[in-house]
């Protein structure tokens, strides 16, 4: 929402496309954006396909990954510190006088699902 509401700001319309993690639709959908000639892309994905943003900025298209670092390759990203979050809420539970605290997350192959956990124990 707040990637939606500072572009209307600048007068930038959102174009949200959801892939469901399928390859074919990630690719469709970025024909698409090439077409409609974006001015930039915001990759939020769970599961970032090194492809996609290799041919991202082969276009020159600039690119912004949130919530991922992709190893080998020059990119900007926006960075959550998971393992600190995850430590962080279950301290506040702790201190709350919680004792029996269950941890609800994404798939453990998902670096912030997994560092998130790592700072849950």
């Amino acid at each position: 929402m707040g990637i939606e509401m500072k572009s209307f700001d600048l007068s930038y319309n959102v174009i949200f496309c959801n892939t469901n993690r399928n390859v074919q639709k990630e690719s469709t959908y970025l024909d698409l954006l090439l077409k409609k000639r974006v001015d930039g892309i915001v990759f939020v994905s769970s599961g970032i396909n090194i492809n996609s943003v290799k041919f991202i900025k082969s276009q020159k298209i600039p690119i912004i990954v949130v919530d991922r670092e992709i190893k080998g390759l020059k990119v900007d990203s926006v960075l959550v510190d998971n393992l600190s979050g995850g430590y962080q809420a279950t301290k506040h539970l702790l201190n709350l006088g919680h004792k029996r605290i269950a941890c609800i997350s994404g798939p453990s192959l998902i670096t912030p699902s997994s560092e998130r956990i790592e700072g849950y124990k």
